[in-house]
């Protein structure tokens, strides 16, 4: 499908992945300003705990151009999938087992000229569970600014990071 629709000036593209609750209302009160704009709602994965183990759970994105995922198995330019650490491992499972799409008819400047003839509403992924334990990530978090800003004032300006070397 997706080559299908290669080029297809209809198709959408995302030009901001969040709007401010002013942002939305401006948009939504001059609509027929932005003729063509469709302000959609996305899925949203949630993180109780913040940027604790950033480093672990990674992040997600569009999908970079030179992406080997690119064109298949499902994947198309403007999904966000998981590009580094559990987003990337468990983005097969968490991205959903099928597309959602609907039609209507519209003008020349994609305007809608009919109410939604076909609609196939979208499969959502699965929920993922970690058993990360949070206070130990903490006091390791915790252990490893403390390390590095004794290195610092040991005079190691570029201590940033933090292993262990097992010999």
């Amino acid at each position: 499908m997706a080559r299908e629709r290669a080029g297809d000036l209809l198709d959408p593209i995302v030009v901001r992945t969040e709007a401010t609750g002013p942002m939305r209302t401006y948009l939504e009160e001059r609509a027929s300003a932005f003729p063509g704009l469709t302000l959609a709602q996305s899925y949203i994965r949630s993180y109780p705990e913040g940027s604790l183990a950033a480093q672990l759970l990674g992040y997600d994105g569009q999908i970079p151009q030179g992406d080997p995922r690119l064109g298949r198995d499902g994947y198309e330019p403007g999904d966000v999938i998981g590009l580094t650490g559990i987003e990337r491992g468990l983005d097969m499972y968490l991205r959903g087992v099928a597309r959602g799409w609907r039609a209507s008819v519209v003008d020349s400047l994609g305007r809608p000229r009919s109410s939604r003839l076909l609609a196939t509403p979208p499969s959502p992924g699965q929920t993922v569970r970690l058993t990360i334990d949070a206070r130990l990530q903490v006091a390791a978090q915790n252990a490893l600014q403390y390390g590095i800003q004794l290195a610092r004032n040991g005079g190691q300006w570029a201590a940033n990071g933090g292993a262990r070397s097992w010999r």
